[in-house]
């Protein structure tokens, strides 16, 4: 597959997960967990990384991007563990393949006069560049977030409820 202009791919990403670095990493917090540090140390410009049983996100501010991977086995097994307080003994490596892209939200910058940005048929969400103009999409919707993103803890906190899961 090749990108294009309407559709970038996403990198491949190896992520190496040392015992040393593990365990300054913090239990339940989906950014700065110990899989969290390793996207940071293997994309240095990841911002808002997120890592949870399912996904694995990051942010390329330069290119506007948002990464959105599906959470590797081992990576999984590892986090309940880690979670749990059971710390890695050795080195880890996974690899990201196949990561969906999303464009990135700047919401701080996003400056609106009421009505601006509305078809005049009351479309709300769609930018008025021309009559009948829909908005630019890059790779569809991601996976939701977890179920506590709306909370206190903005969707930054971890715990797992899974009998499924045999670690």
């Amino acid at each position: 597959m090749v990108a294009t202009k309407h559709r970038p791919l996403a990198p491949v990403v190896t992520l190496i997960v040392d015992p040393e670095p593990a365990a300054i990493a913090i239990q339940r917090d989906s950014s700065h967990c110990m899989w969290a540090d390793a996207v940071s140390r293997a994309v240095p410009t990841a911002t808002k990384v997120a890592v949870d049983l399912q996904t694995i996100r990051f942010t390329d501010p330069a290119k506007g991007l948002r990464y959105t991977y599906l959470t590797p086995r081992r990576a999984q097994l590892s986090l309940v563990q880690f979670d749990a307080g059971i710390y890695p003994q050795t080195l880890m490596r996974v690899t990201l393949r196949n990561g969906q892209v999303t464009k990135a939200h700047n919401y701080a910058k996003v400056r609106r006069k009421p009505g601006e940005g509305i078809i005049p048929d009351g479309k709300a969400g769609l930018r008025n560049r021309s009559p009948g103009s829909v908005p630019d999409v890059v790779g569809g919707q991601p996976p939701p977030t977890a179920a506590l993103a709306n909370t206190a803890y903005r969707g930054r906190r971890r715990a797992f409820g899974l009998r499924g899961l045999i670690v």
